[in-house]
C-alpha cells in the first residue's frame, strides 16, 4: 500500500509478518516504479 502525502512525501505501508506495520518514507521516483509496475 503506497501513501502520498502532498507534495513530496511518500510513504510506503510494509507489513512484516507477526509485527507491526512500518510506514517508511520513499522517494516519489520509487513510488511512481511502484504504482506503473
Amino acid at each position: 500500500m503506497i501513501l502520498h502525502s502532498p507534495p513530496n512525501r511518500w510513504f510506503v505501508y510494509i507489513h512484516i509478518e507477526r509485527e507491526q506495520p512500518v510506514l517508511v518514507h520513499i522517494s516519489e521516483q520509487c513510488a511512481m516504479a511502484a504504482v506503473n509496475s
